[in-house]
């Protein structure tokens, strides 16, 4: 059986610090978990001003993005200014090597317990690029990316 936690046991615990070795700086860094207010500023990054477009050519398919890799340098900063314990600017974090802030942010998320799952992710990569195939277009929206198919018949 678990423990009750109270309200100052449950906000402590987001203020727990660990050190994580980060291979692409050959050391370790020190972070903390974010928030789950935290976590919603870097969500609205990644999602800002993205557009997907899937068109039907003949038998070929387009999945464009737009901004994403874009967004995702940017919700990694901000994930990293939010997660370090030191505090860094956008400027010295630009200045670290190719992929460290990506990795800093990957373990920050981790640790914060909402680390990316590449499983989801194909997933919905999948259901978007099956889009066009449904006469209902956006009406299936609403199909969570871990559940089945719209129009997939339901005992």
């Amino acid at each position: 059986m678990s423990e009750l936690l109270t309200k100052q046991q449950i906000l402590e615990g987001t203020r727990g610090v660990t050190t994580v070795c980060i291979e692409s700086l050959k050391g370790e860094v020190e972070i903390h978990a974010i928030t789950d207010g935290e976590y919603a500023q870097v969500q609205r990054v990644v999602t800002q001003g993205l557009r997907m477009t899937i068109r039907k050519r003949g038998d070929e398919q387009e999945f464009d993005a737009g901004d994403a890799a874009k967004n995702e340098r940017a919700s990694n900063v901000l994930t990293c200014k939010l997660g370090l314990v030191e505090k860094w600017s956008d400027t010295e974090l630009d200045r670290l090597p190719a992929g460290a802030t990506a990795e800093i942010a990957n373990a920050i998320q981790e640790f914060s317990g909402v680390s990316k799952d590449p499983e989801k992710e194909q997933e919905f990569l999948r259901l978007a690029r099956s889009f066009r195939d449904d006469e209902r277009g956006a009406a299936d929206s609403d199909t969570p990316p871990d559940g089945p198919p719209a129009g997939t018949p339901t005992e």
